[in-house]
């Protein structure tokens, strides 16, 4: 699922928008979920208390706190570099001013529907939704809802794929299912990539999972685990950590 925030603070745009995306997603065959701000103040709010979104539509001129001013609060302040802004405007002059928020598109007032199907399909081919781990065990092909995997862990040639009912061994490398996994899965450890939805409790060190077993993070993916898991939210969905 997509989850898509929409911020202006007009009305008729707003409604209009929604119907557009909605559209493209129904013609794209991919879910989503859309929740529409009329002001920058309260949508920055709603990240500050925890909500997330994968792809942002955001008005620049905004009444108080303008689309600028937003999409700083999302790569300074919230340090969130995977949420994808869409900048929407009536003018065409801002581009020094948001080449650092490094927005993936720039549309001009006003919008067409062919306008924001491009856009979704520019979305789509930048992070692709691969809803199933797709393998073969024995003479068996598996398609194994993302959703439902706690983590791989290598064991010398082979994989160990735990899931919330089973675990079911694959003769692959770790390597090549870090390639295909959805990017908020977290590589902890030569050993391990984590489904972060099902961390019961971390520390520097190690996370508990919620088969209750315990895996150690490597020094190596240290620092890079708690970089993550900042963001891992807004790559995989609303209910992480929650």
């Amino acid at each position: 699922m997509i989850k898509i925030a929409i911020v202006d603070d007009d009305n008729i745009l707003c409604s209009e928008l929604e119907r557009y995306i909605l559209n493209s997603c129904k013609s794209l065959q991919i879910k989503q979920h859309i929740d529409v701000y009329y002001d920058g103040e309260n949508f920055c709010q709603a990240l500050e208390n925890g909500e997330c979104y994968h792809l942002l539509f955001l008005d620049i001129e905004l009444a108080e706190m303008n689309g600028v001013g937003v999409g700083n609060y999302i790569r300074d302040q919230l340090k969130n570099n995977r949420m994808q802004i869409v900048f929407i405007s009536a003018k065409r002059d801002y581009a020094m001013e948001l080449f650092k928020i490094r927005p993936m598109n720039f549309l001009v007032k006003p919008l067409s529907a062919d306008t924001i199907h491009a856009c979704m399909q520019k979305y789509l081919e930048l992070y692709p939704q691969t809803d199933y781990f797709r393998c073969k065990i024995g003479k068996i092909h598996h398609n194994i809802s993302y959703d439902t995997i706690l983590y791989f862990e290598s064991d010398n040639k082979i994989v160990k794929i735990h899931t919330v009912d089973s675990v079911l061994d694959y003769y692959t490398k770790l390597s090549d299912i870090e390639n295909v996994a959805p990017s908020f899965f977290l590589r902890i450890h030569k050993s391990y990539i984590i489904n972060p939805r099902y961390i019961l409790q971390h520390s520097v060190d190690s996370v508990l999972m919620t088969d209750h077993n315990i895996l150690a993070i490597s020094r190596q993916f240290q620092k890079n685990f708690r970089e993550q898991l900042m963001n891992a939210h807004c790559d995989g969905g609303e209910e992480l950590f929650k």
